[in-house]
């Protein structure tokens, strides 16, 4: 990967941070509303450039304006914010470790797994800072290798709160979000 497009790639993750670093911000109160807390989850279907996908998530989500054929932000409905963002990633000829780590960071450490249909995914936990008081917040990313198949890494991303004008609007826990990713599959 040349120069440019690591720029590209690194300026494509820093942008969606952007967007989702709200969660950094804002109160709570640990108690959540019924807008914040998950439900039981939902396979949910997703067309893309490459096919349509499920994913097994505990909000009812939708892809927002910022979508394309390769990049869904997932956002509660009639929101803009995305809690959950899936990126269908050309690695310019890198594996998945080595695309992952330049994504991640490179002293960052990974989970190996397997996805439930069978292909290889990276999970990663990273710091993301502290809320309002004090309590840390987590950013995970997945990556799964669909290389043979589709000659794209997916990558899965999203924080472990989510605050929106000082309402916390998500909470995922590492489980969750790491089978959610799991979940992850082509359909057609």
């Amino acid at each position: 990967m040349g120069t440019k497009e690591k720029f590209l790639a690194i300026l494509w993750v820093a942008c969606v941070s952007a967007l989702l670093c709200g969660c950094l911000g804002g109160e709570s109160n640990e108690m959540q509303s019924s807008s914040g807390s998950a439900s039981a989850s939902e396979v949910l279907t997703y067309s893309t450039d490459l096919g349509d996908v499920n994913i097994e998530i505990p909000y009812k989500l939708e892809p927002n304006k910022g979508s394309s054929g390769t990049v869904l932000n997932l956002a509660k409905p009639g929101m803009i914010k995305p809690l959950v963002v899936i990126l269908l990633q050309d690695t310019w000829g890198e594996n998945l470790e080595t695309y992952a780590a330049s994504m991640v960071g490179e002293d960052e450490t990974y989970t190996e797994m397997t996805t439930d249909d069978g292909h290889r995914m990276l999970f990663y936990t990273t710091d993301a800072g502290r809320d309002r008081e004090g309590k840390p917040i987590y950013r995970y990313f997945g990556f799964i290798d669909y290389l043979a198949e589709k000659n794209v890494v997916i990558e899965i991303f999203g924080y472990s709160k989510t605050v929106l004008d000082g309402d916390v609007i998500a909470v995922f826990d590492e489980d969750v979000f790491k089978n959610m990713c799991q979940s992850f599959a082509f359909v057609s």
